[in-house]
């Protein structure tokens, strides 16, 4: 990451702090940034792994505190992914993703495809939908080629209850 995004990011991290009126911790500072760095859906555990050697004092709660909080200052996405709490630092609002339960392919998703959805539910139910981070599940065409090419052998895999959870 660049020294310019690297400061900019920074920022971002100690304003959304601040605007939520908490404290500014280096501990805070360094978990958030080393998930943007990373990029990606993270467990704690790889940003644990990332920065442990950096401040050994930082133990594996407070990396799992400071993503969920993370998540509660709207910096960071959870989701439940394959039996796994992933975290993601996400830049802007709108972050959304295609999951293939085949492959396990990731595909981003345009947030300008969920406005006719957005306005559909305030038409019709007088419901604001707050679709900031969304997953949806289903088979990629990569996948949905192969099974036509031999649909015997070819098989969604199990889904689990919640695969597809927005948190």
């Amino acid at each position: 990451m660049a020294d310019n995004e690297g400061n900019q990011l920074t920022q971002l991290v100690i304003a959304a702090l601040r605007g939520a009126g908490q404290r500014v911790t280096r501990q805070r500072l360094l978990i958030l940034e080393a998930l943007a760095r990373l990029g990606g859906h993270r467990t704690a555990d790889e940003v644990y792994a990332v920065v442990h050697p950096q401040d050994p004092t930082i133990h594996r709660s407070t990396v799992y505190r400071t993503l969920e909080f993370g998540v509660r200052l709207g910096l960071v996405t959870a989701t439940n992914w394959e039996n796994k709490r992933v975290f993601e630092f996400v830049h802007a609002r709108g972050h959304h993703h295609l999951h293939c339960l085949q492959c396990g392919r990731i595909i981003e998703l345009d947030d300008a495809l969920l406005k006719p959805l957005r306005d559909a539910l305030a038409e019709q139910y007088g419901f604001q939908a707050q679709l900031d981070h969304l997953v949806i599940t289903g088979r990629c065409r990569i996948c949905q080629a192969a099974h036509a090419a031999h649909p015997s052998t070819e098989t969604l895999r199990e889904q689990p209850t919640r695969a597809a959870q927005e948190s």
